[in-house]
């Protein structure tokens, strides 16, 4: 229950991230909200980490294992992708517990979008830890994105809007753009998204969005 929008641009990052979040009392009545921040912005290194599917694991909140991880200052005088690695091994085995308590068949995701670079990136990336289960077992996978990405189930109201909007998809439209009319364009895509689900009748992100970047 998420729509995750994320862009290199021409010298940084920018995040579009709904706010839905679901809540289930003893597995039976639920109750959307729709204020949860999915950005976990770091404050020494332009870091980015968001958050889509489960975001509660072992009964704590997702960007609480993200401040920990800052705190704990494992990512100093590592590149983007060696944080990723070691954010994963900092979190998988929470996770993998997690996802375990999941067993009707239905596929159930965590996945972290990791968006940055640091003082041994040469440029802006954007890579996913993608961990899921469902009837066939578990599965993981990590994910190197570019240009414009698109997270969480919400993205099925965008298939036929980028079909007929082809120059969203290239890397080259997206590294000519600057901030603001990065946050701009996601904002469109977005409010595209939310037309597109009403139409659709599903109602599987929030109507409006959290915006963060970071950049040079």
């Amino acid at each position: 229950m998420t729509l995750i929008l994320s862009a290199i641009y021409k010298n940084g990052i920018c995040v579009c991230a709904d706010k839905r979040h679901k809540i289930t009392n003893g597995g039976k009545s639920i109750i959307f909200e729709d204020n949860h921040n999915k950005i976990y912005k770091f404050n020494k290194i332009p870091l980015i980490i968001s958050n889509h599917g489960i975001n509660r694991i072992k009964n704590k909140g997702w960007e609480i294992f993200c401040s920990d991880y800052e705190k704990s200052n494992r990512w100093t005088n590592k590149n983007l992708f060696e944080i990723v690695n070691d954010f994963k091994n900092f979190i998988e085995n929470d996770v993998i517990e997690e996802l375990n308590i999941y067993k009707d068949g239905r596929r159930y995701v965590v996945g972290f979008l990791l968006c940055g670079k640091t003082s041994f990136d040469t440029k802006f990336k954007i890579n996913e830890l993608c961990w899921s289960i469902d009837s066939d077992g578990m599965e993981f996978e990590i994910l190197r994105h570019r240009g414009l990405v698109m997270s969480g189930s919400g993205q099925k109201c965008l298939n036929t809007f980028l079909k007929d909007h082809q120059k969203l998809n290239t890397e080259s439209y997206w590294k000519s753009l600057d901030l603001t009319n990065t946050e701009r364009e996601l904002k469109k895509i977005f409010a595209v998204a939310v037309k597109e689900k009403i139409l659709l009748g599903i109602d599987e992100f929030s109507d409006d969005p959290d915006i963060e970047y970071v950049g040079d």
